[in-house]
């Protein structure tokens, strides 16, 4: 039927309908089209009086990425409400099951459910048995109770709330139920873990714990609240035993979109039958008003006391056939390092970038942009600085490349934070990306290398990503060397 009707025809072998009680009946074969997708059933019944369609036996809902069959099911479509048994879905890469299945009107519950990506189920690697599982699909992401995560069927580690999801349109992503292991300059050495918790679809966190080999044991808690798809506030706190307490306050203002709204993403069928409560397009504009002590930047502690940002993302300027961004803050700033080296100061900062993309052939993209920085003190100094970029893109079926040159038009004063100048860029430059692989190992490096000759090392980035997915789980590996940061994961996907 496609996208452009939302028309619902039905079919089958036998179809009735009863005038006196508003009761439509088919069996057997029923097949019922809506949009793009297909449902199929043994028997259906529609009772219009009661504005609930039901289906007495087994049913499979069908699209290109969703499978579902369950039994016994019925739903009120004025309500929004629903149940069905014996549900087995295969949404995209997820295989759920349950006993049984309940439709509220904003989520969706499966009661004695499991979990997978293992895709084709046989090796089956890892499953989650939980006693509920609470999906949201028009936020993207579920959250399962109660769970036992079983490796090849063998029961392995108990996990009281699991959150897997879209960190776009939910307060936290999947999270991965081993610990992350790294390293970087404050803390060197480190092994972490985060465990979710979940009080409501706009109210999660995570308790993080963890050891690290110069600041000691590390305690963690961090939490988001969502009042509307408007305003979020995120608070987080953090304990080791070398610099005692840290964290802050952050407040996210979105604000209403500005230049061509993006298209909106594919949900599951399930959506059909829960109504939006969540914004179609994303903001591309908001204001952040943060109050942080002690938060991890490039090496240093910075303390934010407040700074209150506004950004401007990929405004659409039509006439120029080109984008802006932009970002302006505000604010009373601290930093402090290893050492206890403690500054502070009142900044102000602004950066611009305009950008535009030329199609040189289906693979080839030629890129320019100039950008503006520019950073303001109490003390009356200035760091300010204009750069040019020109960048060829080159992708093809297993590798991407990206070659720029920098040019360094303006400069002048410098920066009274080390933290701001720490790694980042303030002279020409050659950079390079180049991403290979396939769908199973990806690798991917990026550096920049200084042309001028005040530097004593002219490699200013130099760093390395790599992935490597193991039929349903994934191992990563994120080095920064010019950072010293080290980072090795697993992952579910």
């Amino acid at each position: 039927m496609g996208e452009a009707t939302s028309v619902l025809l039905f079919q089958g072998d036998t179809i009735e309908y009863q005038w006196e009680n508003g009761e439509l009946s088919a069996s057997p074969n029923v097949e019922i089209h809506y949009k793009d997708y297909t449902i199929k059933a043994e028997a259906m019944e529609i009772r219009t009086t009661d504005s609930i369609v039901y289906f007495p036996k087994t049913f499979k809902i069908e699209q290109d990425r969703y499978h579902v069959t369950a039994h016994q099911g019925r739903y009120h479509f004025k309500k929004f409400e629903g149940d069905a048994h014996d549900l087995n879905a295969h949404i995209e890469r997820t295989w759920i099951t349950g006993k049984k299945l309940v439709i509220h009107p904003v989520a969706i519950e499966i009661q004695d459910a499991t979990f997978t990506t293992c895709y084709d189920r046989n090796p089956l690697h890892y499953q989650l048995k939980s006693s509920s599982i609470m999906i949201y699909p028009q936020v993207g992401f579920f959250v399962a109770f109660n769970n036992v995560l079983f490796l090849n069927a063998i029961p392995i580690l108990p996990i009281p709330t699991y959150i897997y999801g879209s960190t776009r349109y939910s307060l936290l992503g999947y999270n991965a139920p081993l610990p992350e292991v790294g390293s970087n300059i404050l803390e060197g050495g480190y092994v972490k873990q985060a465990f979710n918790y979940f009080l409501h679809q706009d109210s999660s966190g995570s308790v993080e714990v963890g050891l690290t080999e110069k600041l000691g044991a590390l305690f963690g808690l961090s939490h988001g609240i969502s009042f509307s798809p408007f305003y979020q506030l995120k608070f987080n706190a953090r304990y080791t035993k070398e610099f005692g307490f840290s964290g802050g306050t952050t407040f996210f203002i979105n604000l209403i979109p500005i230049g061509p709204e993006e298209a909106r993403p594919q949900f599951p069928f399930l959506d059909s039958f829960i109504p939006l409560f969540s914004p179609e397009t994303p903001p591309l504009s908001r204001i952040v008003i943060s109050y942080r002590f002690r938060e991890l930047i490039n090496d240093y502690w910075v303390d934010k006391k407040p700074l209150i940002t506004l950004e401007i993302n990929k405004f659409h300027i039509k006439e120029w056939s080109s984008q802006l961004s932009s970002k302006a803050n505000f604010g009373l700033l601290a930093e402090e390092n290893l050492s206890r080296r403690y500054f502070q100061s009142w900044r102000s900062y602004f950066e611009s970038q305009l950008s535009r993309s030329y199609a040189l052939t289906s693979d080839l993209t030629l890129e320019l942009s100039t950008s503006f920085n520019g950073y303001w003190y109490d003390t009356g100094q200035t760091w300010q600085r204009v750069f040019g970029e020109s960048a060829l893109i080159w992708k093809s079926s297993l590798f991407s490349n990206k070659l720029s040159y920098t040019k360094r038009f303006f400069t002048t004063g410098k920066s009274l934070f080390d933290f701001d100048s720490l790694y980042l860029k303030d002279n020409d430059e050659l950079g390079m990306t180049f991403s290979l692989g396939n769908s199973s190992v990806q690798f991917t490096t990026e550096a920049a290398y200084i042309l001028d000759d005040i530097p004593s090392d002219r490699l200013r980035i130099l760093d390395f990503i790599g992935k490597i997915d193991f039929h349903c789980w994934r191992l990563f590996l994120r080095w920064k060397t010019k950072q010293s940061q080290v980072n090795l994961g697993v992952e579910l996907y």
